[in-house]
């Protein structure tokens, strides 16, 4: 098999460029990938499809060293759309021994890029719920221990202002046992009801009141 036939065999797009950045060689899969046929590709800047200064930087290096680079992710853009490519760069000699051109080989990475941002992005998911599940455990154990505590305490005192306070540490931290399993994500659904608002503000007056001391007159 000749080179030429072998170059128009592979699935990945190769192009080769002169001197002057632009395209001078491309094969089947180059036209498939920018949606255009090779007499419209050839003669065409580089810069127009592959806008990067780091591909710009080793296509100087190639050019001047004779070198080889292999980028990852590089952009470019087919008909204002972007897509992800990985590029290796690479010169290439003539019979003189003269290094007039640059051949790039690119394989098109969307999906597998897309693959790996969806796979890394559910990984981190299930980090933050196994972290979330450790963070509500360590939460509501000592909310119960308080809970306990309060009720403990609470049939040892006799005195009903006293008991107030004890009532006040069981029910706060009955709802905060309760808005830890919200958060967590409960599987039953949500029941709307009434609700005396009246209620909500005369227990929000009373917790004031117990942290400052002295009675609110509302």
């Amino acid at each position: 098999m000749d080179p030429i036939s072998l170059i128009e065999s592979l699935e990945c797009a190769v192009i080769v460029i002169d001197r002057q950045l632009k395209l001078e060689l491309v094969n089947i899969s180059a036209e498939s990938l920018f949606c255009q046929s090779r007499r419209n590709l050839i003669g065409q800047p580089l810069h127009k499809f592959i806008q990067s200064e780091a591909v710009d930087k080793c296509v100087q290096d190639c050019l001047l060293n004779n070198s080889q680079f292999t980028l990852r992710e590089v952009p470019i853009y087919v008909n204002g759309a972007e897509s992800l490519v990985d590029l290796t760069l690479s010169s290439v000699s003539n019979k003189k021994g003269v290094l007039p051109s640059i051949l790039l080989e690119l394989n098109v990475i969307n999906r597998i890029s897309r693959f790996m941002k969806e796979k890394n992005q559910l990984e981190r998911q299930q980090a933050f719920r196994l972290m979330m599940r450790g963070l509500a455990h360590e939460i509501k154990n000592p909310l119960g221990g308080i809970r306990g505590a309060a009720q403990l305490l609470d049939r040892e005192l006799e005195e009903s202002s006293q008991k107030e306070l004890t009532d006040i540490l069981i029910k706060e931290a009955d709802r905060l046992t309760r808005l830890v399993d919200r958060v967590m994500g409960s599987r039953e659904q949500l029941k709307p009801q009434f609700l005396n608002i009246h209620e909500v503000l005369e227990h929000v007056v009373h917790l004031v009141t117990v942290k400052r001391g002295q009675t609110i007159l509302v």
